[in-house]
């Protein structure tokens, strides 16, 4: 078998290994995103707050870059600051932030690890 199937119940175990090993292999080159990937992540959720926008849109960037050098794939992102969001190219935010008009300052009420988290 060369894939892993989705859905199979080793999944999500087989998930979070090759996410922390890639994590700590390339950690040299994102210094960020690495412990966040490594400490953040359960499954295929990342949560974490930062101090600043420009820290989660570093962040962000330093992520999806280590994850592509594995050829894994980031997306479905959400924030509770418009500067972040607008770093983030439409087809890379969460399906009810796509449609949104960032102008009106109104977020949807986002669910994560079965958690509610209004991101206003």
């Amino acid at each position: 078998m060369n894939v892993h199937l989705f859905g199979a119940s080793s999944f999500p175990d087989c998930a979070n290994f090759a996410l922390k090993y890639l994590s700590r292999m390339l950690e040299g080159d994102y210094p960020l995103a690495a412990p966040f990937l490594r400490q953040d992540c359960y499954v295929d959720d990342e949560v974490t707050s930062l101090h600043s926008a420009e820290e989660a849109v570093r962040l962000i960037s330093e992520s999806r870059k280590l994850c592509s050098r594995g050829s894994l794939h980031l997306h479905k992102f959400v924030s509770n600051d418009l500067t972040v969001l607008e770093s983030i190219p439409v087809s890379e935010r969460a399906s009810d932030i796509q449609t949104v008009n960032l102008s009106r300052g109104e977020l949807p009420v986002e669910r994560t690890l079965g958690v509610q988290w209004n991101v206003v």
